[in-house]
């Protein structure tokens, strides 16, 4: 009996390991894109710009209310600039895309804000200046991105990147979450 508990055990602990991990780097992905989508309700909300970046040097995703329209990460009190909130990256997320490419680097698209840092303008009307995504990878070296397209609407889709398989829909090797009633769609991989 004691035999066959271990041998449960040795099984269920790196299974218990994989779940825990993955549902930490999705809800940090998560966190991220609603971050991003309350800037968008705020800026249409406020009728003013709404911005989000990752500022490096604090390693923390920003968003704020851009008043003045300067796109300045120096927030002009005077001019009336909000922040809404910062999301600090957990020390098991990397700002990183699959090619291993880091922080600002890693960002793909998008506008140049806050010193000419890559991020997301969001309009009065809820579209956005650029497309593009925010990349980050685990600790095990699973890669998601938050794809903000197309710019007309804003939308924020999360999506896996799966070496050695190509997306029909964009050509490109990053899949949206798998479906498994759909046998079309790419289930997501899990080191």
């Amino acid at each position: 009996m004691l035999i066959i508990a271990g041998i449960a055990m040795s099984i269920g602990i790196p299974a218990f390991q994989n779940m825990i991990a993955r549902s930490r780097t999705e809800g940090f992905a998560h966190e991220a894109m609603s971050l991003i989508q309350h800037t968008r309700l705020e800026a249409i909300k406020r009728n003013r710009p709404g911005v989000v970046y990752f500022d490096a040097g604090s390693n923390e995703l920003v968003a704020f209310m851009n008043i003045d329209g300067d796109l300045n990460e120096q927030f002009n009190i005077g001019a009336g600039d909000v922040e809404l909130s910062r999301l600090r990256k957990p020390a098991f997320i990397q700002f990183e895309d699959e090619t291993g490419a880091s922080g600002n680097a890693s960002i793909d698209g998008l506008s140049s804000v806050a010193g000419g840092k890559p991020g997301v303008v969001i309009r009065p009307n809820g579209s956005v200046e650029a497309d593009g995504a925010f990349r980050v990878a685990d600790l095990r070296g699973n890669h998601l991105e938050l794809r903000i397209r197309p710019a007309a609407t804003g939308r924020v889709e999360l999506r896996m990147y799966i070496k050695g398989s190509t997306n029909p829909e964009d050509g490109t090797s990053w899949f949206p979450p798998g479906d498994t009633t759909d046998p079309s769609r790419v289930r997501w991989e899990w080191k």
